[in-house]
């Protein structure tokens, strides 16, 4: 069993595999029992999606664990409210209403789970390349209240009459990806008092994080002098979409100062990817090959970009480093972190060379770490 610290009933939040043919390996893993045999192709799937869903709720039981016993601290927040027939919940720290940096979390995929970048990934490559966890964390002890999104999370099958079946009824509030971000924007965040709002979307969540950026930027016009845009910085990574063909000036101003996105590719990592920048508005750095044992799956890519996000996320923050082409900053600083040339570590994949800046031949193996004294983001 996969252990968390004391939840709030007393009781020990874990992952209970007694009757399953798995077991936790390295309090992280999660492997096949070597006394077991081969499971029969006709069950794999059924297997493993009832271990998928233990997975999910140890994740999520161990956000939920209060602060005071060593956990995240995070509460659901229920969306249209919590006696509605079909809902949705959120989850958010205890501070997420008063702290002065709030990190919004917006992750939109099919069948994703609250907690869970990749659920393959989660059982081949354990909780802390699979979760959330490990940014979830990092944020708590950076200073940061959060909130969760689970912008797909859109119907509910709930019965009508006592006795009848099931139906699919689309939940108020969130019948959309699109409609959940804004009502969280509009009925959550807006209440929060910070004043430093970073958000970080993951795949198709990158869209989301715009459309976010665009509702703050009519609150901005709306309220008139005086009032300033909140959203200090926006980290995305393997953004799918990001501009439109009629964006708007200023969100293609915010973008490109004050947005970076982290890919996978077969650049060296710290390199800018310059036809990805192209086409989506903003700095994006290259996080390197995705490994063998990930299969070309990006629900790796978090994992591998978390030390740079959070360097990224730190500079949106600090008022000193906050200047227009943080984006361009940033780069030339993670450059630097990964010894390589600034001025050369610049990356275009053969036959793109038109679509972005000149290309440049990945120069050697990607450093592994970065370099003593890069910090996370002050020394860089």
């Amino acid at each position: 069993m996969l252990a968390a610290p004391p939840a709030e009933s007393g009781e020990t939040p874990s992952i209970d595999l007694e009757d399953t043919p798995y077991e936790v390996q390295g309090m992280d893993k999660i492997v096949r029992k070597t006394d077991m045999p081969p499971c029969p192709p006709d069950q794999v799937m059924t297997e493993q999606t009832t271990l998928l869903e233990k997975v999910a709720e140890f994740v999520q039981a161990r956000m939920k664990v209060p602060r005071a016993d060593g956990g995240l601290g995070f509460r659901e927040f229920w969306i249209p409210q919590d006696d509605a027939k079909a809902k949705c919940s959120i989850l958010l720290t205890d501070d997420w209403a008063a702290t002065n940096k709030l990190l919004v979390v917006i992750q939109n995929a099919s069948g994703a789970q609250m907690g869970i970048w990749s659920r393959s990934l989660a059982l081949q490559m354990g909780l802390r390349t699979g979760s959330m966890l490990p940014y979830l964390e990092r944020a708590v002890a950076e200073g940061y209240g959060i909130v969760v999104l689970r912008p797909n999370a859109n119907s509910a099958f709930v019965a009508e009459e006592e006795d009848g079946p099931p139906v699919k009824m689309l939940i108020e509030g969130s019948s959309s990806p699109s409609e959940h971000a804004l009502y969280v924007w509009d009925n959550v965040i807006a209440h929060a008092a910070a004043q430093q709002i970073c958000l970080l979307g993951i795949g198709a969540g990158g869209a989301l994080a715009k459309e976010l950026l665009q509702r703050e930027m009519v609150r901005v016009k709306e309220a008139g002098e005086g009032e300033v845009n909140r959203i200090a910085g926006i980290c995305t990574i393997e953004a799918s979409h990001m501009l439109d063909s009629d964006e708007p000036a200023d969100t293609k101003d915010f973008l490109a100062q004050f947005a970076v996105n982290f890919d996978s590719s077969e650049a060296p990592k710290g390199f800018r990817l310059p036809s990805v920048a192209l086409r989506l508005g903003c700095t994006t750095i290259s996080l390197g090959p995705i490994p063998t044992e990930a299969e070309g799956n990006t629900g790796w890519s978090p994992s591998a970009a978390l030390e740079g996000a959070f360097r990224f996320l730190a500079m949106s923050t600090r008022a000193e480093e906050r200047t227009r082409n943080l984006g361009k900053k940033f780069a030339r600083a993670e450059a630097r972190a990964y010894d390589h040339d600034p001025a050369a570590a610049e990356y275009t994949p053969p036959g793109e060379e038109g679509e972005g800046a000149p290309a440049a031949a990945p120069a050697g193996k990607a450093a592994a770490h970065p370099r003593r004294g890069g910090g996370r983001g002050g020394a860089l």
